[in-house]
């Protein structure tokens, strides 16, 4: 995103859901949200119901560049708020390393089920709400924003990508001109099709699996993918890398998989809201739900940090899939050739560094941290534009 634009809304957004990447459903109800997007304090109250309403989507796609990949994947501020709360900054991590460049490409299966919506029933304002209140009407609409949040979409999601990572930018081009986008997706449905037409360039390219569940008990896929959230298989020697991928389509549609972590006999148990993930939340104006202590809302707009949050999200991805390309790089390397695992480790120190700035720039943006997120020195020249 340094580089790239980034729709500001989105960021905005992209921050929030690292600060409350642990809520509970429930306790996202009745909060507030600022004209910028961030939530706030909770200011009502009433009875969470759930609505049963399922449907299941699932869908292939090759990866795009960050830019498209981030809007395709966070949704945009409109007639409902989709802060995206899909793990933080890990969700970032994951999208910057499968985002296409010019040396890779992923293949992404995308695995949404949604069981049905939270709702908010009978809203009225909170003890805290009605202190302010008491205090001004100023000050309650300052504390509670004029939106608050009435709605959620609950269910699970699961990402699969598989990333072919190519030696150098002439072979990627090479590959992609010779190989039929068909047999790029056999790569996950029929894989001895794959093997036997990519015969040619098994010196040129490197496999990476990686996969990402919300909702549901991740401590199963954790199992499968053992100490390794991502595994990496040169071309020529690929089989434990297609095993993996049947194992984890596996997981996905056996009934004592995934599956089976979404069954409940009681959704009306905050417990079972709890083991599901938020996919969508939905914003309602204070002023046109009943509640007359507030004036007409205006509409949600960007946040005037957006260019600052554009510059340093933008830096973080391009960390991220730096350290992935050198990663990968590492497997045609020597054993004795110890600049990529230098490199690997400098970046890392950058991207916590990074990290931290982020969160702290967030938390107050008058602090020091944003004023180095804006003016942080330039990366070394092997850090992907």
């Amino acid at each position: 995103m340094l580089r790239d634009f980034i729709a500001i809304a989105s960021v905005c957004l992209l921050l929030s859901s690292f600060a409350l990447g642990s809520e509970t459903a429930s306790s996202l109800l009745g909060r507030g949200i600022d004209r910028s997007g961030h939530l706030l304090a909770g200011c009502l109250q009433g009875t969470p119901q759930f609505f049963s309403r399922s449907y299941q989507q699932i869908n292939y796609e090759l990866s795009h560049d960050r830019m498209e990949q981030v809007q395709r994947h966070w949704g945009q501020v409109g007639g409902s708020v989709n802060f995206f709360l899909i793990g933080g900054g890990l969700s970032v991590e994951w999208l910057a390393e499968t985002a296409r460049s010019q040396r890779s490409l992923s293949l992404l299966f995308n695995y949404k089920t949604q069981l049905g919506s939270l709702q908010l029933r009978h809203p009225r304002l909170s003890e805290r709400a009605e202190a302010l209140q008491q205090s001004s009407l100023a000050a309650l609409q300052s504390a509670c924003g004029q939106h608050f949040i009435h709605k959620i979409d609950l269910g699970a999601r699961m990402m699969l990508a598989v990333t072919l990572h190519f030696r150098s930018a002439e072979a990627y081009e090479r590959f992609v001109k010779t190989i039929k986008i068909s047999v790029l997706f056999g790569l996950i449905s029929k894989t001895k099709r794959f093997v036997e037409e990519t015969n040619e360039f098994t010196q040129d390219f490197a496999i990476k699996v990686s996969a990402l569940q919300w909702g549901g008990e991740p401590s199963q896929l954790e199992a499968i993918l053992g100490s390794k959230a991502k595994h990496s298989c040169r071309a020529d020697a690929m089989q434990s890398c297609l095993e993996l991928i049947a194992e984890l389509q596996r997981y996905i549609g056996a009934e004592n998989g995934l599956a089976s972590q979404l069954k409940f006999t009681d959704t009306s148990s905050e417990l079972a809201w709890d083991r599901l993930q938020v996919l969508q939340i939905y914003n309602a104006a204070f002023a046109e739900s009943g509640f007359d202590q507030w004036p007409a809302a205006l509409p949600l707009e960007p946040s005037s940090q957006g260019k600052n949050w554009d510059h340093a999200m933008g830096r973080l991805m391009r960390l991220y899939q730096t350290r992935s390309y050198l990663e990968l790089d590492a497997l045609w390397q020597a054993e004795s050739d110890a600049s990529i695992g230098e490199r690997i480790s400098y970046i890392e120190s950058l991207i916590e560094e990074q990290q931290r700035l982020i969160h702290e720039c967030f938390q107050w943006a008058l602090s020091d941290a944003c004023h180095k997120l804006e003016h942080a020195p330039a990366l070394p020249e092997y850090i992907i534009n």
